[in-house]
């Protein structure tokens, strides 16, 4: 791979040159409008490739891409970030990309840390990493561990559709995990083994595979008699699941302007102050990271005004520059448990200070270089390349407003 630096030098004064991928491809390309809702967003699997279009081993890899794409279609997402378009740099920088291609893999259910890929340059490689990465919501019926259930119980689910996948594989094929990923509560899936003799004596199921689906409050089942492809069950699949939720945040969702009306700008990412409880719980309950900072804000002091209005700025810039990132920052003066939090975190006495939290992994990192632009946008680059040492916590830090300290009566 070659170096970023020099990268970043030659974009500058390198001729236009044509995207190694096109919208005839299966292979979905990233902007910072779509990043969120097509990686982060999603609860399937994600392997994305960092690339210039000018590289050579970047060109040598695009067919081999394209096949992985064309393989995993309903199984996971394959997205692409050309970091030589100057829009989608801050997303590179943010997974710390200094050499092309890099790819890294989102495993499905909630993102976390992405992994490095490492493996093959070729589509089975490829394909094989990814599919190992698939979340599984498929119950086994009449089966054994964390995701058996008895045939009884799984009909009983009936506030929502029910499907049963009867098949003689060892383990669950990839499609259905897809699938329960896809319908993630809005169908419930499950599978029986063609060892569960009475289960499938129940269903009726003498020829493998074979798919029912029971529609809410119905013990009455449809049976599915279409191929075993992904158009064809979601086709099927889509006439009974539960409506998908709306995304207001969604670029679909969002009204476009008339044509006297000046497209609006897209807003930057906003540094939120933390006012209660709520504010905290919100942002480490999405499946991003929560950076949260914690500034000694004294109003009556025009020294720690100015000082604090600098560090909003930094604060800004770097949810800028890390729009995969929510940005929070805490008076410790206002909250009487701010400190408490901060020692749990395992974080200095020294203000200000910085944590990333990942709420759904409970994990963390501390800020221990210099809470400045260059030491911030250092910590931050590591967070999104998991590379440093993270903590584990056992449970979401509570905070309660409260003078942290009395003031002195003149």
């Amino acid at each position: 791979m070659k170096s970023f630096l020099p990268i970043l030098a030659l974009a500058a004064v390198a001729p236009s040159v044509n995207a190694l991928y096109s919208t005839r491809d299966a292979v979905i390309q990233i902007t910072p409008k779509n990043f969120k809702d097509e990686v982060l967003n999603t609860e399937h699997a994600v392997i994305a490739e960092f690339f210039a279009p000018w590289c050579g081993h970047c060109k040598n890899l695009a067919p081999e891409y394209k096949k992985a794409a064309e393989k995993l279609k309903g199984l996971a997402k394959v997205v692409a970030v050309d970091c030589d378009d100057q829009q989608n740099q801050p997303i590179c920088g943010q997974y710390d990309v200094k050499g092309f291609p890099t790819i890294k893999i989102f495993p499905g259910g909630v993102k976390g840390l992405p992994q490095d890929y490492n493996g093959p340059r070729n589509a089975k490689g490829l394909v094989e990493a990814v599919v190992a990465k698939i979340t599984n919501h498929v119950s086994q019926i009449g089966g054994t561990g964390k995701r058996a259930v008895s045939y009884d119980v799984f009909l009983e689910k009936n506030e929502l559709p029910r499907v049963i996948f009867a098949s003689k594989k060892s383990s669950t094929p990839p499609l259905m995990k897809a699938l329960s990923v896809e319908y993630h509560n809005r169908i419930h899936f499950g599978e029986v083994k063609s060892s569960e003799k009475d289960t499938l004596e129940k269903l009726n199921v003498t020829d493998f595979p074979a798919i029912m689906l029971f529609p809410k409050g119905s013990t009455d089942p449809i049976v599915y008699e279409g191929k075993m492809k992904f158009a064809g069950l979601t086709e099927f699949f889509d006439k009974y699941a539960a409506p998908k939720p709306k995304r207001s945040s969604s670029s679909k969702d969002q009204k476009k302007p008339s044509k006297k009306e000046a497209p609006a700008k897209e807003a930057a990412p906003e540094v939120v102050e933390v006012k209660s409880q709520s504010n905290l719980d919100d942002c480490l309950s999405q499946s991003s990271f929560c950076v949260v900072s914690f500034l000694a804000l004294e109003p009556d002091f025009e020294e720690s005004v100015k000082d604090h209005a600098e560090n909003l700025k930094l604060l800004d810039l770097a949810a800028k520059e890390n729009p995969g990132f929510r940005f929070l920052w805490v008076s410790v003066f206002e909250h009487a448990d701010s400190q408490k939090i901060m020692r749990e975190f395992q974080m200095s006495d020294a203000l200000p200070g910085m944590v990333a939290v990942h709420g759904p992994k409970k994990a963390y990192r501390v800020l221990t270089g210099p809470f400045d632009k260059d030491g911030v946008k250092a910590f931050l680059k590591e967070v999104a390349g998991a590379k440093g040492r993270f903590f584990r916590y056992e449970t979401l830090p509570r905070l309660e407003k409260a003078p942290s300290h009395a003031k002195d009566e003149l």
